[in-house]
């Protein structure tokens, strides 16, 4: 039987410093078979790819969402990654 995984990823360094706030348009968003296309870019989704890949595992790509360090998440940018 073929395992089959669901992957989706939020990856910020929060700096509570800093007096600004990181909205959801400062976050890099890949979707979909655009997850897969991270194989080999040394990110850590492409760490989760290429072990489910070179495990045999079906995997369904959902949403990776990655900013540069910065302040606190805004609210708006949980609400979209859970949605």
């Amino acid at each position: 039987m073929t395992k089959r995984g669901l992957i989706a990823g939020m990856f910020h360094e929060t700096n509570t410093f800093l007096g600004e706030t990181t909205p959801l348009d400062a976050f890099q968003t890949r979707t979909g078979d655009q997850l897969q296309e991270t194989k080999g870019d040394g990110s850590p989704m492409s760490g989760v790819v290429e072990v489910a890949h070179d495990s045999g595992w079906s995997v369904i790509s959902t949403l990776d969402m990655r900013a540069t360090p910065s302040g606190i998440v805004a609210d708006e940018v949980l609400e979209f990654f859970c949605r």
